[in-house]
């Protein structure tokens, strides 16, 4: 969570400090920054006792020693909370004029003239503070909210408009500025522009898919539609409660192809398959064609048709079995199906669990989005002559760690107290090196990097963590801050699970699609 964790780790290290400088009541630092420590301590610590005066003191004494942005706002935030706010404002007007870059800065003033209701100054200031630094895409966000708050949309409107011209990458400020363009009711064919703006960024970006594929809806434009409501639905399945439920995909619901993607999904080691017929549920089990499930798994198939038979082959396994009974043979073993094959719309559908399990797959069913993931056999090799110890330190040196806090703005619909810790091979070999390891080991690295970089997401109590390669997920485990590996399931796409990777700014409340840079 950037600053905000940085100074809350900050604090717990100041009391080891001080605790360790500390000796019969005599202090003696070893150094300037110890002193610089102790004396950011004691401001804490009168602050919280609410002796601001005090407080005051052992800032300014800080800021003798080394005059550091963090230092003028901590000092302003006490006289914030003295009840001060014009000297408040002075500080912060002064960190401004030194650090014209540093954000938090203008958060906090911004936040003292909301709370005093001075909402023209605070326009007023607003407008100077981009005049002065452009690049600066929190402070159009900010001007926007004001606007809107006070009830002036199509000024909102512009001001958004002026932060893409100045900021032409900018997807948060995209996102604000077609979200304003809607409660505003302006041409969607002008919005539409923009979201496409955002999906040559971010090819993945849900926001700009789902509202984009609502409008080509709306226009009855449904290949276009259907087109990034596909991708959106493969990247995220959840999205499809939203789409059955949203009257502006009325004009394409009755069309087989939308409802496929909005019916049953499946994902084979992380593809996503499509179907000329749709998967259909029977006695709560998943039938689905044939060839696609015999196929993707890599096995052969037979079909004959005097006996309406399906016989597949993999890796010594063959099973065969009879459309319309519930009669199975795996390895010349009868099995009893809970329901049998059946045929629709001239295809063979059987049942996606019983097949993938008797080839060795592992299937799971989330019952909230109707998907099914099928794992082929995991190769759990271990397969290298590097030590666990030399892979991890490999990997440490080389991989890109991106974090997502759902409290700050993303496009991937978390909750506030869910977070996202992403480990991006930059190479194949990297992918590779990762491979090598064994499940466990796969397990205890992805874990572990989570306990090491929690303050990135502290107080979110889910933590998805993956392996990412080329915008696909290769592994995945949901764990926690003091959750046990041996407790964590790892997931395993060895296809890849397509992605939307983004870079998230919580001190400019922005974020960037990795793969831009």
């Amino acid at each position: 969570m950037g600053k905000k964790t940085n100074s809350y780790i900050k604090v717990l290290l100041l009391i080891y400090i001080f605790m360790s400088i500390s000796s019969f009541g005599i202090l003696a630092f070893a150094n300037e920054q110890e002193e610089l420590d102790y004396f950011v301590y004691k401001a804490y610590e009168a602050l919280d006792e609410k002796n601001y005066d005090s407080a005051i003191d052992f800032c300014n004494k800080a800021i003798e020693i080394s005059k550091e942005p963090f230092l003028y706002v901590l000092k302003s935030q006490i006289f914030n909370e003295k009840g001060n706010y014009d000297k408040a404002i002075e500080v912060l007007d002064e960190t401004i004029k030194l650090w014209p870059e540093y954000s938090s800065a203008y958060i906090y003033k911004i936040i003292i003239l909301v709370n005093l209701n001075k909402y023209n100054e605070l326009i007023n200031f607003l407008d100077d503070a981009i005049s002065k630094t452009p690049n600066l895409t929190f402070l159009y966000k900010q001007k926007a909210s004001v606007l809107a708050t006070m009830e002036k949309i199509d000024e909102a409107i512009e001001c958004c408009k002026l932060g893409v011209k100045n900021n032409p990458d900018s997807l948060t400020l995209y996102n604000d500025l077609t979200s304003y363009m809607f409660l505003g009711g302006k041409n969607t064919e002008e919005i539409l522009g923009y979201l496409n703006k955002m999906i040559e960024i971010n090819p993945y970006n849900e926001i700009a898919l789902y509202n984009s594929s609502c409008i080509y809806s709306v226009n009855n434009n449904s290949d276009s539609s259907l087109k990034n409501l596909r991708t959106l639905v493969e990247i995220s399945p959840k999205f499809k409660t939203y789409v059955m439920e949203d009257p502006d995909f009325e004009n394409i619901s009755h069309l087989e192809s939308f409802k496929a993607l909005t019916g049953v999904g499946i994902y084979v080691d992380g593809e996503f398959l499509e179907f000329d017929v749709a998967p259909v549920i029977e006695e709560g089990r998943v039938l689905i064609p044939l060839r696609a499930v015999f196929e993707s798994l890599g096995a052969s198939v037979e079909w004959v048709s005097s006996t309406k038979t399906v016989i597949g082959q993999l890796d010594g396994i063959t099973l065969s079995l009879q459309i319309g009974s519930k009669k199975a043979i795996v390895n010349g073993t009868e099995y009893t199906l809970d329901v049998p094959g059946k045929i629709v719309n001239g295809r063979t559908l059987v049942p996606l669990r019983f097949v993938s399990e008797s080839f060795g797959a592992d299937v799971k069913w989330d019952g909230n989005t109707k998907t099914v993931y099928v794992t082929s056999k995991d190769e759990d090799t271990g397969n290298t002559d590097l030590s666990k110890d030399v892979i991890f330190d490999r990997l440490n040196s080389s991989l890109d760690l991106i974090y997502v806090d759902g409290m700050f703005p993303q496009p991937h619909d978390l909750g506030a107290k869910e977070g996202k810790i992403t480990l991006v091979a930059k190479t194949e070999e990297d992918l590779n090196l990762f491979k090598s390891l064994n499940k466990k080991d796969k397990t205890d690295y992805l874990n572990t990097t989570v306990q090491e970089n929690y303050g990135l997401v502290l107080g979110c109590e889910t933590v998805e963590v993956s392996l990412v390669f080329n915008d696909k997920i290769y592994y995945r485990l949901y764990t926690g801050y003091d959750a046990h590996s041996d407790e964590l399931e790892l997931e395993t796409f060895k296809r890849g699970l397509l992605s939307n990777i983004i870079k998230q700014d919580s001190d400019n409340l922005s974020y960037s699609y990795y793969y831009s840079n």
